[in-house]
């Protein structure tokens, strides 16, 4: 059984966000002990997702078009 198949929705969203969340703290909790200054954690946990976000819409932009490629070589 796939992730995916859960039959509550609610419960994969809840689940994600409890790993994002804990993800979040582990990664502050283990800077923190590094002895890395608090302006660099910050800044980390700020990019990190923005990044994330900024790869995410350039894929899945890109999806369609490569889809449409795809079929467009089919018909010929």
């Amino acid at each position: 059984m796939t992730i995916h198949d859960s039959p509550d929705p609610n419960a994969f969203r809840l689940r994600w966000a409890l790993f994002g969340a804990a993800g979040l703290a582990c990664g502050l909790i283990a800077a923190i002990a590094l002895g890395a200054p608090i302006q660099t954690i910050v800044g980390l946990l700020l990019v990190a997702p923005i990044l994330t976000g900024v790869v995410g819409a350039v894929l899945g932009a890109w999806q369609p078009e490569s889809r449409f490629r795809r079929t467009q070589r089919q018909r010929r």
